[in-house]
């Protein structure tokens, strides 16, 4: 994969350490990566569409190790859920990359407190570990690294960890070798809450009576046409928000706690007041 290259490439969104990144997949946005693990955390989101990545430290100056995993989750989690709303993932697999020293997870607490907050999203995890070396201990090329790689329009990205190419295929991973792997490692997926192959369907199937209703307004005047187009993406938005929060109080979210992790994205993408955001909640 070429992981220092890569990092340099003016179409690679790099995501520093404490940090969370969106990238929408395009000729000019086709690598999300990270680099400098060792002994940190990664979490990442993607579908076809966009990717969502954070790189998290064990403990940062201010923050304990349980603060930061925390912190740095909900961002993740806000920076999705906005895609979401905008139809960048609309079937997505989310990735944990942990850290493993001395043939065991470094940050077991983390590690758990972060695929729960997944699972929650109704996501599929996908778990992958790599070894922590000690200092001085020699480094093969590219190790290290987490990369995504966005290759073909319609497709879900490449994804290469510390520069080997793993086999993605319905939320597994498959490395090509054991290169940064424990002798014996066995991979692991599990799959979030049903909700979330119903809540893609239901998307599609909105998305079809969105077609719908555009195409019954042909042959009227533009700013009608444009008005109604605008009523129905307002209106498909409001159906998506209430289906989002039915399933986050049926998996045992308070309101306070739904309107807390959905007032951000919905904020940005709708151009509306935390009011109204309790409001369009409230709704339905």
């Amino acid at each position: 994969m070429g992981a220092i290259s890569t990092s340099l490439r003016p179409d690679t969104v790099l995501v520093y350490m404490n940090e969370v990144k969106i990238c929408r997949w395009s000729p000019n946005r086709r690598f999300l990566a990270t680099e400098g693990l060792n002994s940190c955390t990664v979490v990442a989101i993607y579908s076809q569409h966009a990717g969502v990545l954070t790189h998290i430290a064990p403990r940062t100056e201010t923050a304990t190790g349980d603060e930061n995993v925390l912190d740095l989750m909900q961002q993740l989690v806000r920076q999705y859920q906005a895609g979401q709303l905008s139809g960048l993932f609309p079937r997505s697999t989310s990735i944990v990359l942990a850290a493993v020293y001395q043939g065991a997870v470094a940050l077991p607490d983390s590690v758990g407190t972060i695929r729960r907050l997944l699972n929650g999203l109704g996501l599929r995890v996908v778990y992958r570990e790599y070894r922590v070396r000690e200092f001085g201990q020699a480094r093969a090329e590219g190790e290290t690294t987490f990369i995504m790689a966005y290759r073909q329009a319609g497709q879900v990205p490449e994804v290469y960890v510390n520069d080997v190419l793993q086999h993605v295929k319905d939320g597994e991973i498959h490395g090509q070798n054991d290169q940064a792997q424990r002798s014996g490692e066995a991979d692991e997926e599990s799959r979030g809450r049903d909700g979330a192959e119903e809540s893609s369907d239901e998307d599609e199937d909105e998305d079809e009576d969105e077609e719908e209703s555009e195409g019954e307004g042909e042959g009227e005047g533009e700013d009608d046409e444009v008005g109604q187009a605008e009523a129905n993406r307002l209106s498909q938005t409001a159906h998506r928000v209430r289906a989002r929060r039915d399933q986050m109080l049926q998996q045992g979210y308070t309101f306070n706690q739904v309107v807390g992790l959905l007032a951000a994205p919905l904020q940005q993408s709708l151009g509306i007041s935390q009011q109204q955001v309790i409001e369009l909640l409230r709704q339905g």
